[in-house]
């Protein structure tokens, strides 16, 4: 095969290196697997886990099993996947066990454990430990590496395809198992705090490889970021947020006006408290595009923050002279993938774990659940790629899909998509305006409108070609990403957990059911089957 300049085979390929990627990469590699892990960026660096809370929830003697089962499903709104709700609450303290033996520092609270440090963030801590861990367990990490396509023959996942960013060099990878963990989405919105380039590559890699996605419609929005740093990812902590006044132009209290009272709000009430930040800012009532925190008659002991970190807050902010300025921004996705608790797909060899997977959370994330779920599939995903008989693929059948997706997408023929960066940015435009925290009929119709617009341009072979067109592929990852979700949100009338829709306001008894999406004849994501719920 000639195509492609460069031709790696593996056991196992990961694509992607947060903390769910590096657990499956380690249980992986301890049976003796040759591993080989690809990332856009410096592995454990370039992905979300990095910029993550310090998190973990888990149970413990105060916390038990069965509490962390109800609060997840409550927090879901009953739309879960209890098979994975399960697996996520039974392995999680051992899960996080695994974590301090490798090195991870922190202690245990009421309901979890806690990275130990002087930053509220806490993926710092995390992933350096993980990266070391697999490197001695004889990992290859290629990082700079995007793939473009995952190759499937007749229901098989035998490889992937990409490139090295930095010579445009094409690679083929061939692997008897294949693992995506390329994180979410919520980059592709206006307003959030993912890391750079999380515009959901890991959906439109699902999607074209056969993929289903389910409750895509269902994006988390955090309502404590900075808004006045010129910088829409620094998070502040939840535990700001009970004790602060928050506050419009007005002087009006927005706890009292919205009925916010579920401690810890932030927390517990993410979704209602995101929502009514916004209303206030689009009934012009912020102050700058934004509403105000207002910390300075806050008492420290009323702050759940070790000393060390709430001077250096204190020190950032500047709030015991003056009101902080905060909007919500997209957050996480809860949607992805359909997955068994093992993480294994519809496709023979072909594994999704972390933020790329839906099901867990159901409607809304309960906060520290995200780190949890990530160790807890990771290393359930390792254990299955170490136990599951590798699908056969003959070599010619390999040569066969790299060579259909070569021309495919490497083909120099195509439009393409003009400049991505500036499509971005206006989808980005579209998606917080029309089908982020509130939306409704007309707007996410006039959001599907513009969204299908931009992946016309990417119908011919070789339109989103990255190294004829730089960005394109991105965009157009992104693009179906926004399909997918703006498609769940107009099937789902009626208003559950993270989806609110104005023109159907409450929550329905009907909708306690999972939409599940895929890529139509045409290309494009399209809501397929809607399956209630199995208790």
């Amino acid at each position: 095969m000639k195509t492609y300049d460069e031709i790696v085979e593996t056991d196992v390929l990961v694509i992607g290196s947060g903390a769910a990627g590096l657990m499956t990469v380690a249980g992986a590699a301890s049976g003796g697997k040759r591993v080989v892990a690809v990332s856009k960026g410096r592995p454990g660096k370039a992905c979300n886990t990095v910029l993550a809370g310090a998190g973990f929830r888990c149970s413990t003697d105060a916390y038990p099993v069965e509490v962390h089962r109800s609060d997840t499903l409550e927090g879901g709104k009953m739309v879960n996947d209890r098979r994975l709700v399960d697996a996520l609450v039974q392995d999680a303290s051992v899960a996080v066990a695994a974590l301090v033996a490798s090195g991870v520092p922190g202690e245990y609270q009421e309901r979890g454990f806690f990275i130990r440090g002087d930053s509220f963030v806490g993926g710092p801590k995390l992933t350096p430990p993980l990266v070391r861990m697999c490197v001695h367990s004889g990992v290859r990490f290629l990082d700079g590496v995007v793939i473009t396509s995952l190759l499937v023959h007749q229901g098989v996942c035998c490889g992937a395809v990409g490139f090295f960013r930095r010579t445009n060099a094409t690679v083929a990878f061939r692997a008897s198992s294949v693992v995506l963990a390329a994180g979410g989405g919520a980059g592709i919105f206006r307003f959030n705090d993912n890391a750079p380039g999380s515009c959901g590559e890991g959906y439109a890699l699902a999607l074209d490889g056969g993929l289903e996605l389910v409750d895509m419609e269902f994006v988390q929005f955090y309502p404590l970021i900075r808004a006045d740093c010129g910088s829409e990812r620094v998070l502040l902590p939840a535990a700001f947020a009970d004790p602060a006044r928050i506050t419009n132009r007005l002087g009006e209290d927005l706890k009292e006006k919205y009925g916010l009272f579920s401690r810890p709000i932030a927390l517990m009430m993410r979704d209602r408290f995101s929502r009514a930040l916004l209303e206030e800012i689009r009934n012009g009532n912020g102050v700058d595009g934004a509403i105000l925190m207002d910390m300075r008659d806050v008492r420290a002991e009323e702050v759940r923050l070790s000393e060390s970190l709430l001077r250096r807050f204190e020190r950032i902010l500047d709030f015991r002279r003056k009101p902080v300025k905060i909007r919500p921004a997209a957050h996480f996705t809860m949607g992805g993938v359909e997955i068994d608790s093992y993480g294994r797909t519809s496709v023979k060899g072909l594994y999704v774990v972390g933020e790329t997977a839906g099901g867990t959370h159901g409607a809304n994330r309960l906060g520290g659940n995200a780190l949890s779920e990530a160790v807890v599939f990771g290393i359930r995903c390792g254990r299955a790629v170490l136990g599951d008989a590798p699908p056969f693929v003959a070599g010619s059948s390999f040569e066969s899909a790299a060579d259909r997706v070569f021309r495919k997408i490497f083909s120099p023929g195509g439009a393409g998509g003009g400049r991505p960066p500036a499509g971005l940015r206006v989808l980005g435009e579209i998606l917080w305006k029309n089908a982020g925290i509130i939306r409704s009929g007309a707007s996410l119709k006039e959001a599907l409108s513009a969204v299908d617009g931009i992946l016309d341009l990417f119908s011919e072979p070789g339109s989103w070609n990255p190294l004829v067109h730089p960005g394109s592929w991105q965009l157009r990852a992104a693009a179906l990403t926004a399909r997918s979700i703006i498609a769940s949100a107009v099937a789902r009338t009626e208003s559950r957990g993270a989806h609110f829709r104005e023109d159907f306001p409450r929550e329905s008894i009907e909708w306690v059911r999972n939409i599940h999406v895929f890529s139509g004849d045409s290309g494009v994501p399209e809501v397929g089957r809607i399956v209630e719920v199995s208790a």
